[in-house]
């Protein structure tokens, strides 16, 4: 007669093992997603970090031009360790602080009425994750340092697309 009865050293039947296989498959996704995650995570700090170094290297290139006047919008791309990254430098005059009689013509009446120039660098590259936001740096130039001279006469000029609204009744002195 056969006894139905398992013993100690027999072996695991076929839904044993398949329930094991699936129970390691399931742990073994979650580690590599877990650890692609990780050096994704990773490589997008070490990517924002050059970025941010790039950045402040545009704004202490900026901050040393001779000319504020010269200082225009500009983009390029550099490659700092297989990755590209792309800088995009924007510029635009600002009226100083507690100027509020700044008008169109780009003063209010002497040199406390010059404006400020400020510079926006923002950096993005290749591969950058989408909910990452690109690396943004920023500075304000004084040109009143280097423009106004008593001898001499400053004047600056806003130039305005065909488009741009006309200001009624503004007359530049």
């Amino acid at each position: 007669m056969v006894h139905s009865r398992r013993r100690a050293d027999d072996g695991f039947g076929i839904a044993e093992v398949m329930v094991a296989l699936l129970l390691f498959a399931m742990v073994s996704m979650g580690t590599l997603y877990a650890i692609t995650s990780m050096l994704q995570i990773t490589r997008d700090a070490r990517n924002r970090q050059v970025a941010a170094n790039l950045a402040a290297q545009e704004i202490d290139r900026v901050r040393a031009a001779a000319d504020v006047l010269s200082v225009a919008d500009n983009s390029y791309s550099s490659t700092q360790n297989g990755t590209t990254f792309h800088l995009a430098r924007s510029s635009a005059w600002v009226p100083a602080p507690g100027d509020t009689t700044a008008g169109p013509c780009g003063t209010s009446g002497g040199p406390q009425g010059l404006r400020l120039k400020q510079i926006v660098v923002t950096v993005t590259w290749d591969g950058m994750r989408p909910t990452s936001p690109p690396v943004t740096s920023n500075t304000v130039l004084n040109p009143r340092d280097r423009l106004v001279d008593e001898k001499k006469g400053t004047i600056l000029v806003t130039v305005v697309g065909r488009t741009a609204p006309l200001v009624q009744g503004w007359r530049c002195p």
